[in-house]
């Protein structure tokens, strides 16, 4: 395992989670799902962050020496053919990751749904479909579409934290810059 394991979520009542270790180019991800039959916002919450503890503790995120949240930033609105807030559940599943990720010391990367998209096809406006098989072609797995999302975002994580240490080592003098 590397000492770095990167976590992405893709944040709602169905929430993607993937947990990315670079030095294998292994990723683990999957979906904790929701619906109103498991209640209240509050007990649906309660479900994801109960069942988030288990793929985290399963997915060796407890032994990693540091580890690096990436989490999807969101649009909000109203969708008209539900006639309620899309923004919602999501905007409580990031806010509820967040905490999480402040209480075991871990650093936060918040991910564009657009860089998600292009750190896995190349392409900002990809689908949901064309993004899921990119991540099979990479990881040789088939995910469901939030799971899929959830690997892209850890993917963005891994990139940014990579930069921000090379520009800590260019700014320490260790590293020169090159074009």
């Amino acid at each position: 395992m590397s000492e770095t394991l990167f976590v992405g979520i893709d944040p709602g009542f169905n929430c993607g989670v993937a947990i990315y270790d670079p030095g294998e180019n292994d990723v683990f991800a999957l979906v904790i799902r929701t619906t109103k039959r498991h209640g209240d916002d509050t007990a649906r919450l309660q479900k994801i962050l109960a069942n988030l503890a288990l793929v985290l503790t399963s997915g060796g995120v407890g032994s990693a020496e540091r580890v690096v949240l990436g989490v999807e930033t969101q649009f909000g609105g109203r969708n008209p053919k539900f006639g309620s807030d899309t923004a919602r559940g999501p905007a409580a599943v990031r806010g509820m990751m967040v905490g999480l990720a402040a209480a075991r010391g871990w650093e936060v990367v918040e991910v564009a749904p657009a860089a998600a998209k292009r750190a896995m096809t190349g392409n900002a406006k990809a689908s949901k479909k064309q993004v899921q098989a990119m991540c099979e072609k990479r990881f040789g797995q088939h995910l469901a579409y939030d799971a899929a999302d959830a690997v892209a975002i850890a993917l963005v994580a891994e990139a940014e934290d990579r930069v921000v240490a090379r520009v800590a080592r260019i700014q320490a003098g260790a590293e020169e810059v090159t074009s």
